[in-house]
């Protein structure tokens, strides 16, 4: 296996070379439901591929705020996948998963192809 160096992009904390597990579980639980955000992860070894994950915040009437996580992932240039859910554990393991090569992370949400165009 080549280089796994992964390096996580987050709205509001910048860029993380060098990232650890431990990086991206600190990062992604700072995506808040009431503020949103989104993580990009990138992988040395896989150009062109990413994962990433964004919350959508949706107010509900009580002031608190819910939010639904979209996670995506790009196989190659022409492959773009998402999902919707909105536990947030579901949405660690893929990206845990993506990013450490461990296998089962695209059996854990139902993928659809994303059509950006090409």
């Amino acid at each position: 296996m080549g280089d796994t160096t992964l390096e996580i992009e987050t709205e509001s904390a910048g860029r993380y070379r060098n990232a650890t597990e431990a990086d991206l579980h600190r990062l992604f639980s700072q995506l808040g439901a009431e503020t949103g955000g989104y993580l990009i992860l990138e992988r040395a070894d896989l150009p062109e591929q990413y994962a990433q994950t964004a919350l959508e915040v949706k107010p509900k009437p009580s002031l608190h705020a819910t939010g639904r996580y979209v996670v995506e992932y790009r196989d190659g240039p022409h492959s773009h996948h998402q999902a919707f859910t909105e536990d947030a554990s579901v949405v660690f393991d893929v990206l845990a998963g993506w990013a450490f090569d461990r296998p089962g992370w695209r059996d854990l949400v139902a993928w659809q192809p994303l059509d950006l165009g090409f």
